[in-house]
């Protein structure tokens, strides 16, 4: 398929016409993964919620594209005066001021996106190393329950710092759930502190 029929079976799925806005995609995404989620949605088949990861991956691509091009927009009128003249704004100072006039909710999705990329990972590397053996919940007789507890520090300081440094964020409602969820495979072992 190309790349405009994916983009429009996304935009399908997720019920979204072009443009849309960051905003818009988040708040429809955390609307369908709860309704698709096989744990906790309406549905248990895991077909509605693995379509909507690859929906989700090809919005987000689509969003990255569309903020790159904005950027290199950005760029190039701000080397550009209005008579047409090269300005002699070095590049790299013109990325540090582009960041600094990012909204902080920029911010704190790369830091959620990236906390939730490692909490996947781990979560499902557990899984793997624990395929079809026995549970044992205390980590000193599950090295691979030890080492998940261990990979999910990382994330549960990250969700931490979105609820600290960015309160006004549309992430803080999701860093709490996770905090909260991820309380459960932390929370029995009292050797390992929460961040």
């Amino acid at each position: 398929m190309e790349e405009e029929d994916l983009l429009e079976l996304a935009l399908g799925f997720f019920n979204l016409e072009l443009p849309f806005t960051e905003e818009e995609f988040h708040a429809k995404y955390r609307e369908l993964a709860k309704k698709y989620h096989p744990d906790a949605g309406e549905y248990t088949s895991s077909i509605l919620f693995n379509e909507l990861m690859r929906s989700k991956e090809i919005l987000e691509q689509h969003l990255k594209r569309k903020t790159e091009l904005a950027s290199k927009t950005l760029k190039q009128e701000l080397q550009t005066g209005m008579n047409g003249n090269l300005k002699t704004k070095n590049t790299s100072s013109l990325e540090t001021e582009n960041l600094e006039r990012r909204p902080s909710s920029d911010i704190s999705y790369m830091i959620y996106k990236k906390a939730k990329d490692e909490e996947n990972i781990a979560i499902l590397e557990y899984f793997d190393k624990t395929k079809g053996n026995p549970v044992f919940l205390d980590p000193d007789e599950n090295p691979p329950l030890k080492k998940l507890i261990s990979d999910l520090i990382s994330p549960l300081s990250a969700y931490n710092t979105i609820l600290k440094e960015y309160p006004e964020s549309i992430w803080v409602n999701d860093a709490r759930d996770s905090i909260k969820r991820l309380g459960t495979w932390i929370g029995k072992n009292k050797s390992i502190r929460r961040p």
